[in-house]
């Protein structure tokens, strides 16, 4: 089978349909983020540019795995091919860190916004600082893991090369860290999200999608270490399993990250589906098909009132003789503006009227 001018053979195709596939998946995801955060609510923020980056790098890595199929992926070695084949490597390896270091300061920085109780903050920042320290210093170390550059993919150049496969297994292995802390840090705080049942059991999904990402990671993890025991001269024979995993990997990473902004696109063309069960456990209805109408108000009164005789009163005329309490308070629910897909999500405080009134009657009482 041809693409193009790429000759794919047989033992290809599973590359070429899960890559393609997904790659087109991530890119559409994207592109509804756009959308939704750019022009329905017109809310465009650093995390949403972040993530174009990382779709355009998945882009990247795909068309650089294309080259590597053209350059004899899987297929018997041909030293005459080492030279472009190790380039394109090279270029694939790049794509694939620069688009987990963008997906991830992305996600960061959404969770950060969403989740804005005093822990939660600490949490996402301290994930913010470190990913924004180790996603360009592993960026840095797989452009210039040989010196001078091209001695990567050019053997013949003098200089020198740090140990490829030592190289790509640490990262791989500090990847998986970064993915499971991403998806386990914000599942405790999934019950205080303001938003329809049906839309949380959505959210669910996508950390459990979020969770089969980290588990692919760890099956390319084990593909890496294989393709480190095959001799250097036949690895372009090898690695197929690398470039099919890294681009999974990384596609899941971006659509569990995109499906959470697209909660107002889903509100306009799914409002029943969506809303049906809108109620919040906490702080009452979630988002409406009308993307405007305010949380619905729940109140509660209550009030008791208390007449105490004092034990020692006979019925004489002495002094006070009882006390009326009356208490009431009103439970009222924060009304979350609907003008952003995450933002008041999450609240920290309930909006709550409580009012004490005692009044103490003075006179002569009879014993009841």
């Amino acid at each position: 089978m041809y693409i193009g001018s790429i000759y794919v053979p047989p033992q290809n195709y599973p590359l070429i349909g899960v890559g393609f596939t997904f790659t087109i998946l991530g890119v559409v995801t994207v592109c509804l983020r756009v959308f939704t955060r750019g022009w329905m609510i017109k809310h465009f923020g650093t995390d949403d540019a972040l993530i174009v980056f990382s779709g355009l790098s998945s882009i990247g890595f795909f068309v650089a795995a294309m080259e590597q199929v053209r350059y004899g992926l899987n297929q018997p070695a041909d030293p005459d091919l080492a030279a472009p084949f190790q380039l394109a490597t090279y270029a694939s390896m790049t794509c694939y860190n620069i688009c987990h270091l963008f997906v991830k300061l992305s996600i960061a920085l959404q969770c950060l916004r969403v989740f804005t109780t005093p822990t939660a903050r600490r949490v996402f920042l301290g994930l913010l600082i470190y990913l924004a320290i180790y996603g360009p210093f592993c960026v840095l170390m797989s452009v210039f893991t040989c010196w001078p550059v091209n001695k990567y993919w050019e053997d013949s150049v003098e200089g020198k090369c740090l140990d490829r496969v030592t190289l790509r297994l640490a990262f791989a292995g500090v990847n998986i860290f970064n993915d499971l802390a991403l998806v386990c840090a914000p599942l405790p705080l999934l019950n205080r999200l303001q938003m329809a049942a049906k839309m949380k059991y959505i959210l669910m999904g996508v950390f459990a999608a979020g969770g089969v990402a980290s588990a692919v990671a760890i099956v390319r993890f084990y593909s890496l270490w294989s393709f480190g025991q095959v001799p250097l001269t036949e690895r372009p024979s090898k690695g197929m399993e690398i470039a099919l995993w890294s681009c999974l990997e990384s596609n899941l990473t971006i659509i569990c990250a995109c499906v959470p902004s697209l909660n107002p696109l889903l509100i306009k063309l799914l409002p029943g589906f969506i809303t049906s069960s809108g109620r919040s456990r906490s702080l009452g209805q979630g988002y409406t098909p009308n993307h405007r109408t305010p949380l619905s108000r729940a109140n509660s009164s209550w009030r008791r009132s208390r007449r105490n005789q004092d034990p020692s009163d006979s019925g004489a005329d002495t002094g006070p003789k009882g006390i009326q309490v009356e208490q009431s308070f009103e439970l009222g629910h924060i009304v979350i503006p609907d003008d952003d897909s995450e933002k008041n999500l999450v609240t920290s405080t309930a909006t709550a009227q409580y009012h004490s009134e005692i009044s103490i009657q003075a006179g002569k009482s009879n014993a009841r």
